[in-house]
């Protein structure tokens, strides 16, 4: 009778037709494994023994689905339809010593093509173990440890699929862009040429984990999967930075300075996207929210990334530009005049809201529609920007704004929100004036007509609010 381990070599055509998916499955099961370790999670609390891992539990089922999905996508179907023959067979007809020899054969992994169905065949039985688990309540630490255990052993222990089974992957992990290839190729030190190809394939790993990111998706799996890499990335950016620290011995003076600065940068940046942009995450409810978590995180690291290579490839051939090599590349003076550009409108809505408040109460509550409607735009697209030291002031004071009803005038607490507006337009102010003092700003005066144009495209639904402030020569 014929088995699943009788048939060979379907797997070469796999590896030459299916090579995103087969990234991809790189990537995720190196995203699972990681997850399992709390370290990588962006939760405030380090008492794990209370924390239910439910919410983290439904990520990794999302993960393990889409992992099925991509073997099921690849694995042709006469050799699934073998499986799950062999599968009833086992169940309902063979002797145990019959499935023993069966087990057996497909465990030897000595080809590809059983290696890749022992995978299948785990993440079948870690579908139906975790679809169980999920039908209680909670999940406690050890459940959520033990699980991955199981999970971690799954893909450790296979032979060909085990992405931690070589430090640099010999078919994923490679510089991509021939500029940067040239750049390395043409170092002469091989001391140098040995720390900076190092650098290059940490960042371009990184860059290729980012790539299977999709932060626009409008499904919850999806969002899971996305939130999966992420975890992958920050476990990497860590290792990362130890490993910039730990290159010894380097004579050159400018590539010491380099790397340490290297490392500040991504300490730095990291924070932003993992401790502020994705901080307790798994606790969101909302798919918009997430979303935009996810949207802004990614918008971090991929700069990040795409900066460091930049700047990498610079100490060689300083006239490399980032827009040649990168067609999402965002300059460092783009950022600043947009971060500028959205603090200040935020701070000229709150002149608009205390004007209103104090002279022409009875059209605040549409001034305050329109500022909450920029808030969630800045929300979305410029928190990324922030540095920081900034960001857990326009978090606090955000989530409280955001949070007011439109009950605000009559219920007591209007003299209270007054009161923080104020506090936080002072801050709006020295942060424009602080801003404004970088390098690449000087020189460079704020636009006020894009200012003017986002005012008016926010107050656009109010027209007596804009006939208000026309006459008060605030609006252009």
């Amino acid at each position: 009778m014929n088995n699943i381990n009788d048939y060979k070599g379907w797997f070469q055509r796999i590896k030459r037709e299916e090579s995103e998916h087969l990234e991809e499955l790189d990537v995720l099961l190196r995203a699972l494994d990681r997850t399992f370790n709390p370290e990588n999670l962006p939760i405030p609390t380090r008492d794990y023994t209370t924390r239910d891992f439910y919410r983290e539990m439904t990520i990794i089922r999302d993960g393990i689905l889409r992992v099925l999905n991509i073997l099921e996508h690849i694995i042709p179907e006469s050799q699934k339809n073998m499986y799950w023959f062999q599968k009833y067979a086992e169940q309902t007809y063979f002797s145990d010593k019959r499935r023993d020899y069966l087990r057996r054969q497909l465990y030897n992994q000595d080809t590809e093509e059983k290696a890749l169905l022992l995978l299948y065949d785990s993440f079948i039985n870690l579908k139906g173990i975790i679809g169980d688990l999920l039908k209680s309540e909670k999940i406690s630490f050890s459940g959520y440890k033990n699980f991955g255990d199981i999970l971690s052993k799954s893909i450790n222990e296979n032979r060909y699929f085990n992405p931690f089974a070589h430090e640099i992957h010999p078919e994923f992990d490679r510089i991509t862009i021939p500029e940067i290839v040239s750049i390395v190729k043409g170092i002469k030190d091989s001391e140098i040429k040995r720390v900076i190809s190092g650098i290059l394939l940490s960042l371009f790993r990184i860059l290729r984990f980012i790539k299977h990111i999709e932060p626009s998706s409008h499904t919850l799996n999806s969002l899971n999967c996305d939130l999966l890499i992420l975890f992958l990335i920050n476990s990497e950016i860590r290792a990362f930075i130890e490993a910039l620290k730990g290159f010894r011995g380097i004579k050159d003076r400018g590539i010491r300075d380099f790397k340490e600065m290297l490392a500040f940068q991504f300490s730095v940046e990291s924070k932003r996207a993992f401790e502020q942009e994705l901080r307790d995450v798994t606790s969101l409810g909302s798919l918009n929210k997430l979303r935009g978590k996810v949207e802004n995180s990614f918008g971090i690291i991929q700069h990040l990334v795409e900066e460091s290579i930049v700047q990498t490839a610079r100490l060689f051939s300083p006239e490399i530009k980032g827009e040649d090599i990168f067609p999402s590349y965002i300059t460092r003076l783009e950022q600043s005049l947009k971060l500028r550009e959205d603090v200040y409108t935020l701070y000229k809505f709150f002149e608009i809201f205390e004007l209103v408040a104090g002279e022409k109460k009875e059209i605040l509550l549409p001034v305050i529609h329109s500022i909450k409607a920029f808030m969630q735009y800045f929300e979305s697209f410029t928190f990324r920007l922030l540095r920081h030291d900034d960001y857990e002031e326009f978090y606090k004071f955000f989530n409280e704004f955001l949070a007011t009803k439109d009950d605000i005038l009559t219920d007591g607490s209007f003299k209270r929100v007054q009161a923080a507006v104020h506090s936080f337009k002072i801050f709006l102010e020295t942060t424009v004036r602080l801003i404004s003092q970088r390098a690449e700003l000087h020189g460079k005066e704020i636009d006020m007509e894009k200012v003017n144009s986002v005012l008016h495209q926010f107050l656009s639904e109010h027209s007596e609010v804009q006939e208000y402030l026309s006459k008060k020569g605030i609006l252009e």
